[in-house]
């Protein structure tokens, strides 16, 4: 359904004269559909659960952290968006058991979150995918992008806590975590796969 809705709006919009095949508009305006079904279905759990906020700050740390690592891919755009959705409910779950913790112990949390991480990014990442090649260079630009977004959004997130006690930011913890892990269920799948071949 997804993939004829995209060809319909391809058609639509590009024709045989445009720069690329119709082909490479279909595949983006899918990738583009699907990520929007995703954003709106975690929005809009946040907003039912009365986690807008938390939902909101998910899709911004894994969207500017996840574009740099990689990490694991679903071969359907429902499961990525289940996926997706479930992932965030264990975000929110983990923050809300951090939030029931004491503020030492939860920073310690939140440092070993950072320092593994960083740990995971440096062996790991970033994952190339069959649609997503990333030359040497890239690599380490990505890389290096990577561990400054996860201290990026990990200090500023602590600042606007404790500071302007904007609390709803610390969801940013469980979400690093939920990239992390990301990254290492895609590393081990990528070598069942070579083990397979």
């Amino acid at each position: 359904m997804l993939h004829s809705l995209s060809e319909n709006i391809a058609v639509f919009l590009f024709d045989n004269n445009d720069r690329f095949p119709l082909d490479v508009y279909t595949y983006g305006i899918e990738i583009c559909l699907s990520s929007l079904i995703g954003i709106m279905l975690i929005l809009s759990i946040g907003l039912i659960s009365g986690y807008f906020l938390e939902g909101l700050f998910y899709i911004i740390t894994l969207f500017a952290i996840r574009s740099y690592t990689g990490g694991y891919h679903a071969d359907t755009y429902f499961k990525c968006n289940l996926i997706y959705v479930f992932s965030y409910l264990f975000a929110i779950g983990l923050n809300i058991l951090f939030s029931s913790l004491n503020s030492a112990f939860r920073i310690f949390i939140y440092l070993i979150i950072v320092i593994t991480s960083i740990i995971v990014v440096c062996m790991f990442a970033p994952i190339e995918n069959k649609n997503k090649t990333i030359d040497e260079n890239s690599k380490n630009k990505f890389k290096i992008i990577s561990i400054i977004a996860i201290i990026l959004v990990s200090v500023t997130s602590l600042l606007l806590s404790y500071l302007l006690h904007f609390y709803q930011v610390l969801i940013v913890f469980p979400s690093v975590f939920v990239v992390e892990i990301s990254v290492l269920v895609e590393k081990i799948l990528l070598k069942r796969r070579r083990v397979k071949n």
